[in-house]
């Protein structure tokens, strides 16, 4: 049984991994930590981490958690290996979602098993989905770069080839200008759009939660439904805390949260 009373079925459809257990406690989410080794914001983000341990939330990492993180031997460094040993122990507490954002490669491959449930595009639990956001709202070049960059091609050079540190090289400066270009548009209309077409697929999701965009952005339809973007919490600290039996969101800086 899940810490949540329900036993978790799993579907994987076009990506997407979907559970049918029913989502019940509050869950608290956390996006675009870009957490690096050795900095202040990483101490911080481990304080969080000890915080929740002493509460009964639920948890969800929507992304890009780690600033450049490549799940394969010999480039994790300490703190990612500090996070997946939380991940397992809390698992066995709390329900752990995560979903690998556009700065994270083959955490999955490695380390799906320190997680309750994972995916790298989308996951359904219940009447929620959560995405990181990259896949779903990305120009033509960002698409074909995410494919390359997490293929199985980069993976067995990640791996295997001794000039694969120029690899990484061209990714961490593929990620900054993508990163600087995100800064100065932020993409409203076509977040708008892409909740307006979800929510009008058949047996649609109540809620939809992404990250990536650096920014909070919601829409709460007239028929209930929610769709909403996390602010990262690189930039302040904030997370959202929801409520699924009332498909409620609320962004708050997490030392404020009781």
């Amino acid at each position: 049984m899940t810490p949540n009373g329900a036993q978790t079925m799993m579907r994987h459809i076009a990506g997407e991994a979907v559970s049918e257990a029913p989502v019940a406690r509050r869950m608290v989410l956390i996006a675009d930590s870009h957490v690096k080794m050795g900095t202040l914001g990483a101490e911080r983000f481990f304080e969080m981490l000890r915080w929740l341990e002493n509460t009964s939330y639920d948890v969800v990492f929507l992304g890009d958690i780690m600033e450049l993180w490549i799940g394969v031997p010999s480039y994790e460094d300490d703190t990612q290996k500090s996070f997946l040993e939380w991940c397992r122990r809390e698992k066995e507490h709390r329900r752990i979602y995560f979903l690998e954002g556009n700065h994270e490669f083959f955490v999955l491959a490695h380390h799906r098993d320190c997680f309750s449930e994972a995916s790298s595009d989308e996951l359904r639990i219940g009447d929620v989905m959560f995405a990181h956001g990259d896949s779903q709202i990305a120009e033509a070049s960002h698409r074909r770069f995410r494919w390359w960059s997490k293929s199985p091609l980069a993976h067995f050079l990640l791996r295997w080839l001794p000039f694969a540190s120029s690899i990484v090289r061209r990714i961490k400066a593929d990620m900054e200008r993508r990163s600087l270009a995100r800064t100065h548009r932020f993409p409203g209309s076509e977040l708008a759009l892409w909740c307006k077409r979800e929510f009008a697929l058949p047996n649609a999701a109540q809620s939809i939660l992404v990250g990536h965009f650096h920014r909070e952005f919601t829409i709460r339809r007239k028929d209930g439904r929610l769709f909403a973007v996390l602010p990262a919490w690189k930039d302040s600290e904030e997370i959202a805390v929801f409520d699924p039996l009332n498909n409620f969101l609320d962004f708050r800086i997490w030392r404020s949260v009781k």
